[in-house]
């Protein structure tokens, strides 16, 4: 890996670092915002101010594409500087929201929710057209598109999907996809790299496998379909312990699940995933809060950054749809990546 450019790159990520909204900031002012317009007035004294004077209205849909447009900047303006390997990890990773916009896509059309505009869905580096997932005419014909490019899922996903109607199996076969991906950029990192990011990475993983583990409890498919599905990459979590788990009663379960992952494998049991996701998210905020300043100069340091501007980033939009959608301070902060546990 090129040290200059990492040199540069580390250097300026730790002057953006100072750019993060504080998380008090978030839990004390930002969820208790009364409407879009105060949430605003909270945001014009951070950076954001910039991208908040452009609105010309203040909408649900205008606010979070100046949260997307702020976040794609600051990752556009690392991802350009960096060396190539760092750079393709860093791509591979940003993938993940397309994925997320086109399950949101899904889950409206299952739920006859009327679409919002494009923009609303992807990032401006997307390598999705959502459009064809927009404009197709039924649900089936939605999933249908996963078979093409850019996501090529196997036919068998969307058989079983038809076959169970659960939207839990389609994102488990993402998830899965995805992360086969960013293991393959990963082992292209330097050792010291490879290590650390491998520990964040790794988390993601074992909480992506416990997930699609519990999938036939939830929806009572074929465990063998759950086995197929598991990432085949172990960190704390043993895919045979997962694999033994099956036909198992819940106590015995979650046994099974490493302590740091109990209170996820509690959450994605009594089918609140959004929860859990949440706690998931947590758990890799508080690892990568504790690994910064092990790894001054190093891509480890950059990494880390972006991803706290990503959770930033959905900590902002979550925070805004749930003030259009009438939600408790309570509820919102429980849908947040903070630094804390649910």
């Amino acid at each position: 890996m090129h040290e200059i450019d990492i040199v540069y790159a580390s250097t300026r990520a730790h002057a953006y670092r100072t750019y993060l909204i504080p998380l008090e900031t978030i839990k004390r002012d930002l969820i208790n915002s009364k409407s879009l317009e105060e949430l605003v007035g909270f945001l014009q004294l951070t950076r954001y101010r910039d991208y908040m004077v452009q609105l010309a209205e203040v909408t649900l849909e205008s606010l979070v594409n100046g949260f997307k447009s702020y976040f794609s900047d600051i990752a556009e303006r690392f991802i350009k500087v960096l060396p190539g390997n760092a750079r393709d990890l860093m791509e591979t990773h940003l993938f993940r929201f397309d994925i997320d916009g086109v399950l949101e896509v899904i889950s409206e059309k299952m739920a006859g929710i009327e679409h919002k505009s494009r923009d609303y869905y992807v990032l401006p580096f997307t390598k999705v057209d959502i459009g064809r997932f927009l404009k197709a005419e039924t649900v089936d014909a939605c999933v249908d598109q996963l078979a093409y490019p850019p996501f090529n899922i196997d036919k068998a996903y969307i058989d079983l999907w038809k076959k169970y109607r659960t939207i839990y199996i389609i994102e488990m076969a993402l998830r899965r996809q995805y992360y086969i991906k960013y293991i393959r950029a990963l082992e292209h990192l330097e050792e010291e790299d490879r290590d650390s990011l491998g520990e964040i990475i790794g988390t993601e993983i074992d909480i992506t496998n416990i997930a699609i583990a519990i999938g036939p409890l939830l929806y009572g498919y074929s465990p063998s379909i759950a086995w197929d599905m598991l990432i085949p990459y172990e960190y704390k979590v043993s895919l045979e312990s997962l694999k033994k788990a099956y036909g198992l009663e819940t106590e015995v379960i979650m046994k099974m699940v490493p302590e740091p992952y109990k209170d996820v494998a509690e959450y994605y049991l009594v089918g609140s995933d959004i929860k859990a996701k949440s706690l998931g998210g947590r758990i890799i905020m508080r690892k990568i809060l504790a690994m910064l300043h092990k790894f001054p100069i190093h891509f480890t340091y950059v990494y880390g950054i972006i991803r706290l501007f990503e959770f930033e980033y959905r900590n902002l939009k979550a925070i805004a749809e749930s003030i259009y959608y009438g939600l408790a301070p309570t509820e919102i902060k429980e849908l947040l990546i903070l630094d804390e546990s649910l």
